[in-house]
Parts: structure tokens; sequence; C-alpha cells
């Protein structure tokens, strides 16, 4: 496996596994982008392990860059970027996540999340530990018009979809849907910020006034399970 640590650099297994034990809690951020959001939890929770995954090294250069610095200035030695598509996840990561999170997913994380697509959820199944617990938050306003052209042939995601076919998808790559949350609401107001309960839903971070959110909460199956489904 290798990290970016202001530039990519391969880990020691023995160091990584030692690490992964002596961390209160282990959360894995899929798709986490530019990392703002791991960093910030990484400074807030120092005794926690907190792993941003992302395909585009480059968006996470700066967060990975400000993590090497000194507490003093704002650095975070707990928290890891590690470049890869989920659904191509170092073994080092794997059985591993007390909480993975996927916030506001974004082209093919987007894609694999709403039609159910069985690496996309399998990549985020192997993640976890027995007794984790997965939060998937869709921004569903991006389907408003005029409809970005690289989602313009996916059709939005409902709670209705989750409670159909979509659900044994999920089922058979390894996840057990717990809740189902449809939201709307101007996030970037502190009061309403503060009234989303779950940590990862508390750490969004909505640019747009009057954003709506479908917010899906899930756990992963037992090795088995999801062959009975």
């Amino acid at each position: 496996m290798e990290a970016l640590r202001g530039r990519t650099a391969a880990v020691d297994p023995n160091v990584w596994h030692e690490r992964v034990l002596a961390a209160d809690r282990v959360v894995v951020d899929v798709g986490t982008g530019d990392g703002r959001s791991v960093l910030r939890m990484a400074r807030a929770e120092p005794n926690w392990l907190v792993i941003g995954l992302d395909a585009n090294a480059e968006r996470m250069a700066e967060s990975a860059r400000r993590a090497m610095r000194t507490a003093a200035k704002g650095g975070a030695p707990n928290a890891v970027f590690v470049v890869c598509l989920v659904e191509h996840s170092p073994d080092l990561l794997h059985a591993i996540a007390d909480e993975v999170w996927v916030q506001l997913p974004w082209a093919g994380l987007l894609r694999g999340v709403v039609r159910g697509d069985e690496p996309v959820l399998r990549g985020i199944r192997s993640l976890c530990r027995p007794d984790a617990r997965i939060g998937i938050t869709v921004g569903t306003d991006i389907w408003r018009p005029p409809v970005p052209a690289e989602i313009a042939d996916l059709a939005v995601i409902t709670p209705d979809d989750l409670r159909g076919p979509l659900a044994q998808r999920y089922r058979r790559a390894g996840l057990e849907l717990l809740a189902i949350d449809e939201r709307a609401r101007d996030v970037t107001d502190p009061e309403r910020a503060a009234s989303l309960t779950s940590s990862w839903h508390r750490r969004l971070e909505a640019s747009r006034a009057g954003a709506s959110f479908l917010i899906i909460e899930a756990r992963p199956l037992p090795p088995g399970a999801a062959a009975l489904a």
C-alpha cells in the first residue's frame, strides 16, 4: 500500500498493523475528494486513525501536505490518504474500519451506489470490521435541472429504490440496509447542521442552499449471508 504524504510512499505492513491496533477507532472516508473532512476529523480525534480514499491524488495533495505539519501548525499524523478506487483497495485496508463514509459521491462511486454495482459495494464491504457501520449520503439535488452531463443517463435514487430490488443488490454485495432517510435542508446553517445526528452527517459540507440528501445507513453482513440473498 502507498500513502500520500506530500508524495506517495510505501507503507510498512508491520508499522501499519500497529497503528490500526493502537487507534481507538478507525474511520475510512471513501471518495474523500480534497480530504479536508478527513483532516478536520483527525485533528478533532487524535486517538483515531482517519483514512481518506480517492482515485485523484492531486485533489488530496494539499490535505496530505497539511497533515504532515506539526500539531501546533495544524498537522494530523493520524490522517492517512490513499490513492485508489474502493473496488481496488489494498489488502492493508481490508477489515479494519469501524466506520465507513461515502459522502456526496461522484463519478464511478456515485454510479456504484445508485445502481448497486457489485464491485463498488463489495469494495466498501471489504473495508469493514464485522461490527462496522456504513453511512452513505447522496446529494439528490444534483438531479435538479440543469442536470450535469456526467449524470444525465443516471436516474435519481429514491427510498423506494432502496426498499426494492436495489436492496437485494446491496445484500448480494454483503451489505444490509438499516435506515433510509430523505432530508431537504440547508446544512450550511449551524443549527441545522447540529441537528444531523450521525457523525458523518454532521461533517457534511454543503455548498448550496436548500440542498437535499438521501442518507443510507448500512452494516456488513456476516460472511456467507450475502449468498443467501
